[in-house]
């Protein structure tokens, strides 16, 4: 009877823990849901400005999202300064989600001025940057694991031939996910910390 009852109990926990642990929404709404608000609404679209009113940089980021698997894809789009010397034609990054440390995931507000900081309050009043429009959600592998794949692909526009161009793949621990509008970051952040959890991720040992 003992055993019996000690069995049960500790199925009882189980499935109460297993329920907790997938409450919320399932995996394939979650997906869903940041396919549709980040790519249908374009939220990847990242520009930084000089202080003189002109474009500096502007790219966009695409997302992939197969189940447990997501691929980042950036393009560049303009480039105002340097563009002649150097371009970068792709940086394509694919992870696991199970790979991250859920505790990492965190938004980091950008303004739209080259070289500015939003971490910074005293630059952010003095020079009255506006840090609502664009940001980061940033986040790292369980024990910095490097399983992050990262394929870059740079044009050298005056070089010729085997010059021309170079590829790079290369492991890290760490990567983002750009964005505009701070307050749309936010609920990303919470998406992709979710379906991290639900992929199996955990927080790091240390």
């Amino acid at each position: 009877m003992t055993r019996t009852l000690t069995w049960s109990l500790t199925t009882l926990i189980f499935i109460a823990t297993a329920a907790v642990s997938q409450s919320g929404p399932s995996l394939q709404e979650t997906d869903a849901w940041i396919d549709h608000t980040y790519n249908d609404e374009r939220r990847g679209l990242f520009q930084q400005w000089n202080r003189d009113g002109k474009l500096y940089v502007e790219y966009i980021e695409d997302l992939a999202v197969n189940r447990c698997t997501m691929t980042r894809t950036v393009h560049e789009v303009a480039h105002t300064k340097g563009a002649e010397e150097i371009w970068m034609e792709s940086n394509v990054v694919t992870f696991a989600l199970g790979s991250i440390d859920p505790t990492t995931v965190n938004v980091v507000p950008f303004s739209n001025w080259v070289g500015s900081s939003c971490l910074n309050p005293v630059e952010v009043k003095v020079n009255q940057l506006d840090c609502s429009t664009q940001a980061e959600v940033r986040f790292k592998t369980r024990n910095s694991d490097r399983v992050i794949q990262t394929k870059m692909h740079i044009v050298f526009p005056k070089l010729t031939g085997q010059s021309h161009d170079s590829y790079s793949n290369s492991p890290d621990s760490q990567s983002a996910i750009s964005m505009y509008d701070t307050a749309y970051a936010r609920r990303f952040a919470k998406a992709f910390r979710h379906a991290v959890e639900l992929c199996g991720g955990k927080p790091s040992a240390f």
